[in-house]
């Protein structure tokens, strides 16, 4: 509960988050990719806050 108050959990699901990409990037379709990277830049700002808030 206080990783998800603090924003803690954001920062951990991101990096798990990019761990995987990381290993199952090269078996997406060039469509997965392009939602992949939508998403990301899309919750880029909200992990951002939540690293600030964690600090």
């Amino acid at each position: 509960m206080d990783a998800y108050l603090d924003g803690g959990i954001t920062v951990a699901l991101q990096a798990r988050a990019q761990r995987r990409m990381a290993t199952a990037s090269s078996g997406l379709t060039p469509e997965e990719a392009a939602v992949v990277a939508l998403l990301q830049r899309r919750l880029r700002p909200a992990i951002e806050r939540d690293v600030a808030r964690a600090a």
